[in-house]
This record gives C-alpha cells, structure tokens and sequence, in this order.
C-alpha cells in the first residue's frame, strides 16, 4: 500500500483528541508555548471551567517567541464540523487582524512545515 494511503488512512481514524496531542508534542519539539482548555465530563455533559465568552473558543493558543507569532488554532477530526459558536469566534479573530488556523489530522505535513516557519 502507497504511504500516502496510509497517511489517508491514518488521518480518518485519528480522533481529536489524539491530533490534539500530536500537535502539542510537535509544537513542543518546534519551541512553541502552548495553551490548552482541556473540557472534563461531568454530571452535566461536558464542560471547561472558564468565564466569559468561552463557549466555541479556539482549542489551542500557540506562541513562538522565536518567530514572533501568535497562533490560534481550532483542531477537527477530519469528520469533525466547526460550530455556529466556534465560527463566530474564528470570524471575530479574523477581524480583529489574526488568521485563526483550522487543523485536521490530513494537514499534518502542512502543520509541520508552518510550524517551523517554512
């Protein structure tokens, strides 16, 4: 089997969670700071302790003080959908001078290469 299939196939099985700590390790390794909200299951269903607007915000906060960068980032499975709250948030970046980044599993070639500043 060709390795880009693989890599496809790889890409669909992956679930957010595991792409989400693969970037981490990645940026990490890269020299990246990062800020995760991590949600916890309750009684309730799901929840992230935060205040404010937090509903639909970004998962990761990345910052390269090498590069001199800011990164805010939404991660998806590749079946994964943004919310109505999640793109009001990536709009409100937008215009607010940042270009807010949506990831998925089949970007990860891509990812490395941004993250290095290629």
């Amino acid at each position: 089997m060709p390795i880009a299939e693989l890599r496809a196939r790889e890409a669909r099985a992956m679930t957010e969670a595991a792409f989400t700590a693969r970037v981490i390790v990645l940026a990490h390794e890269l020299g990246w700071k990062v800020v995760h909200f991590r949600p916890a299951r309750t009684a309730k269903g799901w929840r992230t302790p935060c205040e404010g607007d937090a509903e639909g915000w970004v998962d990761l906060i990345l910052i390269s003080v090498k590069q001199k960068r800011t990164l805010f980032v939404e991660l998806k499975s590749e079946k994964g959908h943004i919310t109505p709250a999640q793109e009001e948030w990536l709009e409100t970046l937008r215009q607010a001078g940042e270009v807010p980044q949506v990831w998925r599993p089949s970007d990860f070639q891509y990812i490395c290469e941004f993250l290095k500043g290629e």
